[in-house]
């Protein structure tokens, strides 16, 4: 049994401010705006605004089902435009992973300064800075599909390729099980480390999850 309104009958404009609640810009006007049509043609066939709520249902029930179906502010986030074909847009794809790149730099003077040169730290200071300049060629050069765009822009990120290097030294070298029984004591370093390597690849998801919604929107 539902509970009585405390502060009067829900109007329409407040039953969509629940629904529409969490979509991206873009979504909630679409989605507002056929609701408002279907409002406008039921009260034109003498149906009341009550008539038509109760039709509509549970804003928040609503709110969950079109969040499944449109894309919603936060997988937005996730979506990347591309990048322009000037130094603003290379600047740009440099911003991105700027906190990487110091780390790096960092490392790579200080080993300097050490006299403690080490090809790792440079090779994958080089390797980060190819990936971000393909990022923005690819990117800035040709026009892909959503999907493919959040592909190229995970895959050629700095995090991406050092984890994507890791997997395949572990594998090459057989380490998996050392990884195992590090897990298995509760090693809280590489405990973090599997815990970020996840939340790096929901990333992936979630953006291959926006394209997908972003592409049916436009078809």
């Amino acid at each position: 049994m539902l509970p009585p309104p405390l502060s009067g009958p829900m109007t329409p404009e407040h039953w969509l401010n629940i629904a529409t609640h969490g979509l991206a810009r873009a979504a909630a006007a679409r989605v507002r705006a056929e609701y408002l049509a279907h409002l406008e043609d039921a009260l034109d066939a003498g149906e009341s605004a009550s008539d038509v709520l109760r039709e509509w249902g549970d804003p928040h029930r609503a709110n969950r089902e079109l969040s499944l179906a449109h894309l919603t502010a936060r997988e937005a986030r996730y979506l990347p435009a591309g990048y322009a074909p000037s130094w603003a847009g290379l600047g740009k794809a440099l911003g991105e992973d700027a906190a990487v790149l110091a780390v790096w730099v960092y490392r790579a003077v200080q080993d300097t300064v050490q006299g403690e040169l080490s090809a790792a730290v440079f090779g994958l200071l080089g390797l980060s800075l190819c990936a971000i300049v393909l990022r923005w060629l690819a990117l800035s050069r040709r026009a892909f599909s959503p999907q493919a765009r959040a592909l190229l822009h995970w895959l050629l990120s700095p995090v991406s390729l050092a984890l994507l290097l890791i997997v395949g030294l572990l594998t090459w070298e057989g380490g998996w099980s050392g990884v195992a029984e590090e897990i298995g004591r509760g090693e809280w370093p590489m405990l973090l480390a599997l815990s970020y390597a996840l939340y790096h690849f929901s990333r992936l998801l979630t953006a291959l999850s926006a394209a997908r919604k972003a592409e049916a929107q436009a078809a």
